[in-house]
């Protein structure tokens, strides 16, 4: 699948030097038939800057050097793109893990030469815990429909894989960052909703063709309308968790995504749920 790239149409910093242009932006300069630097490493929701020197070249993620259509980003860097970049956001990587955080990417047209490099992305410091995954560990998804044991996903929809959600940013009821994302679902409505208690002590209670995980007073955050399986809450001007959820400082509550599923899957229900995430808030 490929994601929308920001192409600019600059020559202004064709010749930087390796260095950071912002914050959030680290530069990589082709140099001939090589990327330099050709291995570096971000966080998520930075920023990578391709510059051209000279010659016709590709970025392309993978590591077969053959543009076949499977790669997460491929863009040009020639004279007409002199300047291209991609953001390693939380959405993106959250559907598209890689194990170590590492993404490689190579030149199509000078790969034999060795023109190649990685991007290793530092995954951000944990926002909460993970629990009632429907791998068969707590209460038994309600047609044997387990995901993989430690997968931390929710029970197995139509589409032959459960559902994941995370959250990532700071949980401070002053300085609220939390997103709350899903991913491995269908390309179908979502509602993130909050809770106040853990179904079966966190086990989890069979509800549709998955797991009801957060229970007690619920909270619906919003719906969603998921792209390429995933979504974000907030986004696009939604308010932030801790507003719309009501969060106050030493509260825990408990997230879950509720995704509809309408293939002919498991029970008569046209609906699964996610994994549970628990977060406690802090000033």
């Amino acid at each position: 699948m490929k994601f929308v790239l920001r192409v600019l149409f600059s020559a202004a910093a064709c010749c930087a030097s390796v260095s950071m242009a912002d914050a959030n932006t680290v530069i990589v300069t082709q140099s001939n038939f090589g990327f330099t630097p050709a291995n570096i490493t971000i966080n998520v929701g930075d920023t990578v800057q391709w510059n051209w020197q000279n010659f016709s070249h590709t970025v392309s993620e993978g590591t077969d050097g053959v543009i076949n259509g499977n790669e997460l980003f491929t863009f040009p860097l020639d004279p007409a793109h002199p300047v291209v970049t991609f953001t390693f956001d939380a959405a993106f990587v959250a559907a598209h893990p890689m194990s170590g955080g590492l993404y490689h990417y190579f030149c199509a047209i000078h790969f034999l030469s060795g023109m190649v490099g990685t991007v290793t992305v530092n995954g951000p410091a944990a926002t909460g815990t993970s629990y009632c995954p429907g791998d068969g560990s707590g209460t038994a998804c309600p047609c044997g429909n387990n995901s993989a044991v430690g997968a931390q996903l929710g029970c197995l929809s139509s589409l032959g894989n459960g559902a994941g959600l995370t959250a990532t940013g700071t949980p401070s009821v002053s300085a609220d960052t939390v997103a709350l994302t899903g991913t491995g679902m269908p390309n179908s409505s979502a509602l993130y909703f909050q809770g106040t208690t853990q179904v079966a002590a966190g086990a989890g209670g069979s509800f549709g063709d998955g797991l009801r995980c957060a229970g007690g007073n619920v909270v619906r955050l919003g719906l969603k309308t998921n792209a390429g399986g995933t979504s974000t809450w907030p986004s696009g001007g939604d308010p932030a968790v801790s507003v719309k959820g009501g969060a106050t400082a030493g509260t825990s509550f408990d997230y879950q995504v509720w995704y509809r599923n309408a293939g002919a899957f498991c029970t008569a229900s046209t609906f699964n749920l996610s994994n549970g995430y628990a977060v406690t808030w802090t000033p």
